[in-house]
């Protein structure tokens, strides 16, 4: 059984020709002329699948390098947290007293599962 798929992702160039092959799948890259069921192709294809790995590692240690470096300079990434300490301590101190968590959630203009986890995080 033979099929080809044609390709212009680059992601798909780290999918192991040898594999694709196993399973009687040949692809040809259109935009490439790149074309597995040849000898050159299959070559073209495994030395497009080492360029692609290395791209994706080089990607992975710049990401890890640049958060690295914010975590150096005090950055913290992610969304902020809806309440600082002094408002989570209020909710908590509000559930603690009897208050309806609504009620918490409309005078700290946060919504209710938001006072739900303030207040599950203090006990």
């Amino acid at each position: 059984m033979s099929a080809y798929a044609a390709l212009k992702n680059p992601r798909l160039a780290r999918i192991s020709v040898a594999d694709l092959r196993a399973q009687g799948i040949h692809v040809k890259a259109l935009a490439d002329g790149v074309d597995s069921t040849t000898d050159m192709g299959e070559a073209m294809m495994g030395f497009l699948a080492i360029m692609a790995q290395m791209e994706r590692r080089f990607i992975q240690r710049r990401t890890k390098a640049g958060l690295a470096e914010a975590k150096a300079q005090g950055r913290v990434g992610g969304r902020p947290r809806a309440l600082d300490s002094k408002k989570a301590a209020l909710a908590v101190r509000l559930s603690d007293e009897g208050e309806k968590v609504s009620e918490i959630a409309k005078t700290l203009n946060v919504n209710v599962p938001t006072i739900y986890r303030y207040i599950a995080a203090a006990k």
